[in-house]
Order: C-alpha cells, then sequence, then structure tokens
C-alpha cells in the first residue's frame, strides 16, 4: 500500500482494463471455436449437451453478447475512468 493514490488508481485502472479486453476476448474465442468446433467449445459444448436443444454456437453468441454488454454497462456507468 505505497505510492501515492494517483498512482494505485492508475495501476487499479490498468489491472480493471486488461481484465476487461481479456473478458471480451475469451468470449470472442469461445464464439469462434463454437462456430467452427462446437465439440471443443468448452462450456459452449457442454451446455449444448446438457440442454440437448440449444447447440454451441448459440451458447457462443449468448456467452459474447453478455460480455458485450457488460462491457458496455461499465464503461457507461464510468468504472473504468479516473476521478479528476
Amino acid at each position: 500500500m505505497k505510492g501515492s493514490q494517483n498512482f494505485r488508481d492508475n495501476l487499479l485502472l490498468l489491472i480493471a482494463s486488461i481484465l476487461l479486453v481479456d473478458s471480451v476476448q475469451s468470449a470472442y474465442e469461445i464464439l469462434f471455436i463454437s462456430i467452427f468446433q462446437p465439440q471443443s467449445a468448452g462450456d459452449a459444448a457442454n451446455l449444448a449437451r446438457i440442454t440437448g436443444f440449444i447447440p454451441a454456437p448459440i451458447w457462443g453468441i449468448f456467452f459474447f453478447v453478455q460480455s458485450l454488454w457488460f462491457c458496455y454497462y461499465g464503461l457507461k456507468r464510468g468504472y473504468y475512468k479516473l476521478a479528476n
């Protein structure tokens, strides 16, 4: 907890931004894999097997849209900006 408040705020913003980008990227990768290799899509493939009537690409689309929504919501609410 050493260092100035400004440094800590900037460091936490950097970490949060990296996590935000990584979450959208991994949801896109699940979408891509669920379209081209549905049996290898991890959670989307498992949910497709459990539900039986919802295919893996639909689950991949759901995950990607959900990640975009939370990204938009976080940016809109101002969670990813520094207070001046």
